[in-house]
């Protein structure tokens, strides 16, 4: 199945697809680390399609800080969205061994 980035209604399929999985990921052999970065893709990839939607550019970003910044100032944003910032942490260092702290089971919840 090859999906099509131009429109958000496929950004919106891989976004709850993410999010789906991020709810379960509690299983044995998982690490938080894992859900936490489905969390994070799930907000960005739905941040892109509202962003598609409404003609707005959003170029090849991680930061949900950037893409929430990306939208118009008159945006009815929840403050759950506004929230959702801080999971950018979790979109690349953390998915890799090293010298970055690992997300926390509470962190995913």
């Amino acid at each position: 199945m090859l999906l099509d980035a131009d429109t958000p209604q496929e950004w919106t399929v891989l976004a709850r697809s993410d999010l789906a999985v991020a709810r379960v990921a509690r299983v044995p052999d998982a690490v938080p680390a894992t859900g936490c970065f489905l969390a994070q893709q799930a907000s960005e990839k739905c941040l892109k399609a509202v962003l598609l939607h409404r003609g707005i550019p959003f170029g090849k970003t991680h930061s949900i800080r950037a893409l929430l910044d990306g939208l118009p100032l008159d945006f009815d944003l929840p403050t759950e969205v506004e929230q959702a910032a801080g999971l950018t942490r979790f979109a690349v260092d953390t998915r890799y061994p090293g010298s970055h702290e690992q997300p926390t089971w509470e962190d995913l919840r």
